[in-house]
């Protein structure tokens, strides 16, 4: 807990506070007051910060991996095996808008099976 002196009246947590009183609170709403210039800390005590904590950062991100290679190639991952077509495409939505319009008359079924339409 924390000591501090009202700089100004206000009513607020810890109820009605005029200037001049001295109140007892909690670390994080010493640093709300005095952020708002209602109370200073009394006696030479320091308010403690929050605990500071480190935001996890993957090494990789999707969009980095996604795409396209360093030597500005494209990332094959999917390729179309109808009638031997062999184009690639580096996501698998490509490759489905691909079949639907470049190949209309063979239908993909649950799973990649092929059907003649």
């Amino acid at each position: 807990m924390v000591t501090m002196k009202a700089l100004t009246t206000y009513a607020g947590a810890e109820g009605f506070v005029r200037r001049g009183d001295l109140i007892r609170v909690s670390p994080s709403r010493a640093r709300v007051l005095m952020r708002r210039g209602l109370a200073e800390v009394v006696g030479g005590q320091t308010v403690p910060g929050p605990t500071e904590t480190q935001a996890v950062v993957p090494e990789e991100t999707k969009a980095e991996d996604e795409g396209v290679r360093e030597d500005g190639g494209v990332v094959t991952a999917w390729v179309c095996s109808i009638d031997g077509c062999g184009r690639q495409f580096a996501s698998r939505r490509g490759l489905v808008m691909h079949q639907r319009q470049a190949h209309p008359e063979v239908t993909v079924e649950e799973g990649g099976l092929y059907q003649e339409g």
